[in-house]
């Protein structure tokens, strides 16, 4: 079978919400630093380094992109969705990208007035932050109405919040699974020894 090639990605975007108020911060554009500017319409996030957890890469997105200190949010990490999506990166041409995804939610907690007006609020002013390699990110407070209007991904659709990595063969009888295994480079003959399960319990596991 066409073995393809698949990178995977760990990100963290934060649902972050206004005190009191259920307006979402969305970051809605960005400049480069040689003054080229595309338009994003996306929650905040960033790629989680190998050697963080997700709070600290949270944390990370407050300090970095947003310009604002840690403690001038909460964040609930007991319920966190995860999510993954699959597309091809320009920048990885024939290869596969599947970002796992994971939304933290949040809300600002700061009462400093200062630092609510420089992140627009509470009059929900449009803003911007630039961080340290040069870009500049503008932001907007916006309901969830007016976001999922602008088409921005706000929650994962049920169909994504299972991991699709490795898609479990529903419904092998033993015989399927053997020849499905084969075809995936996999030797049935390991199964059933050295306390591996066997093909049989693993096709119980299945149907």
């Amino acid at each position: 079978s066409h073995k393809k090639l698949v990178r995977v990605a760990d990100v963290v975007v934060l649902r972050l919400r206004s005190p009191g108020q259920p307006r979402l911060l969305i970051e809605v554009e960005e400049m480069l630093p040689d003054g080229r500017k595309r338009e994003t319409c996306r929650l905040p996030g960033t790629k989680k380094e190998p050697h963080e957890n997700t709070r600290q890469t949270a944390e990370r997105i407050l300090q970095e992109m947003l310009g604002i200190s840690v403690s001038s949010a909460k964040f609930d990490l007991n319920n966190i969705e995860r999510f993954e999506e699959e597309m091809e990166s320009p920048s990885y041409p024939g290869v596969r990208t599947v970002y796992r995804k994971e939304i933290v939610e949040g809300v600002i907690s700061t009462t400093d007035r200062a630092l609510l007006q420089k992140i627009g609020l509470p009059n929900f002013a449009e803003w911007n932050a630039a961080d340290r390699a040069g870009n500049t990110k503008f932001f907007q407070w916006m309901s969830d109405k007016t976001a999922e209007a602008k088409k921005v991904k706000l929650k994962a659709e049920a169909s994504e919040a299972v991991s699709t990595l490795v898609r479990a063969p529903i419904g092998f009888n033993e015989e399927m699974l053997r020849t499905h295994l084969k075809s995936l480079g996999v030797d049935p003959e390991r199964f059933g020894k050295d306390g591996a399960k066997s093909i049989k319990e693993f096709s119980a596991e299945l149907i």
